[in-house]
């Protein structure tokens, strides 16, 4: 009867832990999607205001021409992520 309850006991602590792996990867798939989604619109964002002040400041002789070319690549392709949300490998900049 003891044997029983502990072997019932140790079946139901490892259904709980595989439910508990399941539910932490799950959530660390939702926080990296969260995450992508905000890059993708913190590049769109950054494109716009680029582009705003860019044409605002052609005439001045300014614009985007003073940013270095690294950044603006970046802002056209934010953190070199594709759609796994991994660094792309062509990407020549890995970011922490």
């Amino acid at each position: 009867m003891e044997e029983k309850r502990e072997e019932e006991e140790m079946e139901w602590r490892e259904r709980m832990l595989g439910m508990q792996i399941e539910h932490e990867k799950a959530m660390m798939q939702i926080h990296a999607d969260a995450c992508q989604n905000q890059m993708q619109i913190l590049g769109v964002m950054a494109r716009f205001i680029c582009q705003f002040f860019g044409s605002a400041n052609d005439g001045l002789g300014g614009g985007l021409g003073g940013l270095p070319p690294q950044v603006l690549q970046n802002l056209q392709h934010p953190g070199g992520l594709g759609d796994s949300g991994k660094p792309d490998a062509n990407s020549p900049f890995e970011f922490m």
